[in-house]
């Protein structure tokens, strides 16, 4: 997807449950474009959600460790464990995954330095809330709602050229 034509950038929190339930019609809506669409996750935790910073410290440091295909499988599983997640169950995910988790600690300020940066720029850009999707940098405000069939929509007027 390195030559994908949009670029959904996603903001989001691992505690926040709207964003639990926007993961899937993304990728759904990708999949009806494939290859044309890329997904970027964007560290978002928003303050009144404990443990969401630590998790987005988790999921940095398995980006790190191994990339791509690490980061989405403690994502997944950090969605997954929501409603349950604690510093004990982020360790536990990480280290289920594969994520060496004294690497993660030894390196927490700098990832957390990242995830500040990221909000930053979300501000900056108008991010006010989880989940907020920016496609191609435009600030996607779903009159549709945020299911696959209004993102896809979406995504077909960018690549037509009409949006």
């Amino acid at each position: 997807t390195e030559k994908a034509k949009v670029t959904i950038t996603e903001f989001s929190d691992f505690q926040c449950p709207y964003c639990s339930r926007v993961g899937g019609p993304v990728k759904e809506a990708m999949a009806r474009f494939p290859g044309k669409v890329k997904l970027v996750f964007a560290h978002y935790p928003l303050s009144f959600h404990k443990e969401a910073k630590p998790a987005s410290v988790m999921a940095q440091g398995a980006f790190e460790q191994g990339g791509p295909e690490l980061f989405w499988k403690v994502h997944d599983a950090l969605f997954a464990a929501q409603r349950e997640l604690s510093a004990e169950k982020i360790k536990a995910i990480g280290t289920e995954a594969g994520v060496d988790i004294a690497k993660v600690e030894a390196n927490q300020a700098k990832y957390e330095k990242i995830i500040t940066d990221t909000m930053e720029m979300g501000t900056k850009g108008g991010v006010n809330g989880t989940p907020s999707l920016f496609i191609n940098g435009r600030k996607y405000e779903p009159s549709g709602g945020m299911g696959a069939d209004a993102i896809a929509a979406t995504i077909d007027k960018v690549l037509k050229g009409t949006l």
